[in-house]
């Protein structure tokens, strides 16, 4: 093979200490990783807010990383040694990255860390670093990697544990993947931190929106800036009076100056579906019939534009 085709097994980023550590080696993930498998998990057994171990779902996974944390720590489920009994169910370890495995939700390629001992359902999967073959945290970034979807099968997509074994990975000696697994969370970190901060922000926002604007049957908002407190109540108007109409079904009174126009509507029709900015000239021999049908609507964002007709 000519040696500018060879596939080269070395990153293209690496840390100093690494640089003449050899290239990576090219194995399967079953060869580093433990695949760990879900259990059924009866209605009747579900809705249990309280117990020895979480029993995640896929709903649980997404939740999980809605929070801003890769790590899956609250479920909507728990069962305690009993129930694991009647299951016929093994729990599987904390540090076990684990994803869904069947139906659309694999092509969100969304993974989250156990951070205690627990179980995860049929439609879930798991992988565990293997002792003195990988570290946790990498395998988490090293199947992030993985792209199930291209691995499935079947007309419903899902992916089995020997399809998963058999998938083909580079990997680096264990001080590396040490290395590169601390960069990472420490990266992952920060921006958990800073997602933290947003939604205080958020709230922040939300609160003030509450106390600078009145309340509903008031004319005074509870917070107000110090040159406007001595300003008066607030006047109360019609929303035509100080915004844009909506109106249905519509057409512009003076074409001319509805092809002159462009403005940034939300979409009126399905053809329309990915424009972000509208031309009204392409609606308008557009039939009556056509736009109720539609059940679309018009926004004149100016009010001092020509005047929509219904």
């Amino acid at each position: 093979m000519d040696k500018d085709n060879q596939k080269t097994l070395v990153p293209k980023l690496r840390f100093p200490e690494f640089q003449d550590a050899g290239e990576w080696e090219e194995t399967r993930l079953g060869n580093i990783v433990d695949v760990l498998q879900g259990f059924g998990f009866p209605e009747k057994y579900q809705g249990k807010k309280n117990g020895k171990y979480p029993f995640y779902k896929v709903s649980d996974i997404s939740n999980a990383l809605a929070s801003g944390s890769h790590f899956i720590e609250k479920s909507a489920n728990y069962i305690d040694d009993d129930d694991l009994l009647y299951l016929k169910a093994k729990t599987i370890p904390r540090y076990t990255t684990i994803f869904a495995k069947i139906g659309e939700a694999i092509r969100s390629n969304r993974r989250a860390i156990t951070s205690k001992e627990c179980v995860i359902d049929n439609n879930t999967a798991g992988v565990k670093a293997k002792e003195g073959k990988a570290k946790d945290l990498f395998a988490f970034y090293l199947f992030s990697k993985v792209n199930l979807i291209d691995h499935s099968g079947g007309v419903v997509p899902s992916v089995n544990k020997t399809t998963m074994e058999n998938i083909s990975i580079t990997c680096p000696q264990l001080p590396e993947q040490q290395k590169i697994a601390d960069c990472l969370s420490s990266i992952d970190g920060l921006i958990t931190a800073q997602g933290r901060k947003i939604e205080s922000l958020k709230a922040h926002k939300k609160g003030l929106m509450q106390q600078l604007f009145p309340a509903e049957g008031e004319t005074i908002p509870k917070l107000r800036f110090p040159e406007f407190r001595d300003a008066g109540e607030w006047g109360e108007r019609k929303l035509g009076e100080v915004c844009g109409a909506i109106v249905k079904s519509c057409v512009w009174a003076d074409q001319a100056a509805a092809r002159s126009w462009r403005s940034p509507f939300t979409n009126l029709t399905p053809r329309m579906i990915s424009a972000r900015w509208f031309d009204p000239s392409s609606f308008l021999h557009f039939s009556w019939a056509h736009w109720h049908s539609l059940k679309t609507m018009a926004i004149a964002v100016l009010r001092d534009r020509q005047p929509l007709v219904r």
